[in-house]
């Protein structure tokens, strides 16, 4: 005879097995010290090289896994951005995106600390959502009245001449958009222009 399985509830799941509870000591200590300058902490982007986090100031300060300040980025008074409201990192952490208290967006490669592209004539109000589309030069950014556009990043030598290309997605007639995901298509993407490339969206309001 067969014993009888034993109960699903007899089984305990030990969690600290799982999951890791681990305080950044010298990350804290480095914004703390950088506070005066910065501002406090407004968002965060984890990926696994880099931690990206925008502050109250528009400085975004990029550290590693091991708490070291590797870049401190958009610290140009001239670009006034006001406080940095979202951002996103690629897997590879080789673009950035963020959206700013003043309507703007910017394109950042956090491994050569460089400004890509400013996008300062898309929005009049806050951006209040950003996120990087998979496998794309090219982001999804949505503003305070819930007006979300496509921002696709032009290819060539003259990147910082050429404009972006903008392609309206919504109008916010639902009102205000308060989370938002560009999620991975389960279709292969068709090679071509970045512009027609289809998007899956989801988006909550």
């Amino acid at each position: 005879n067969r014993e009888p399985a034993p109960h699903p509830m007899k089984y305990k799941m030990n969690f600290s097995e799982v999951l890791r509870f681990e305080i950044k000591d010298d990350l804290s200590a480095k914004l703390a010290e950088l506070s005066r300058k910065t501002g406090p902490p407004t968002c965060l982007k984890v990926q696994p090289m880099f931690i990206a986090i925008g502050t109250q100031s528009g400085i975004i300060l990029i550290f590693d896994h091991f708490q070291i300040l590797k870049a401190i980025m958009a610290d140009m008074p001239g670009l006034k951005l006001g406080a940095v409201t979202s951002l996103d990192l690629s897997p590879k952490c080789d673009l950035m995106v963020a959206g700013f208290a003043s309507g703007k967006v910017v394109f950042f490669d956090p491994i050569s600390k460089t400004i890509i592209k400013n996008v300062d004539d898309l929005f009049a109000e806050p951006v209040v959502h950003v996120s990087l589309v998979t496998g794309e030069r090219a982001a999804i950014a949505a503003n305070l009245r819930g007006l979300t556009y496509k921002i696709v990043l032009p290819t060539g030598p003259l990147l910082a001449l050429m404009r972006v290309k903008k392609q309206p997605l919504y109008d916010g007639a639902a009102g205000q958009v308060l989370a938002m995901a560009s999620v991975d298509a389960p279709w292969p993407k068709i090679k071509g222009d970045p512009e027609e490339a289809e998007v899956l969206l989801a988006l909550s309001s």
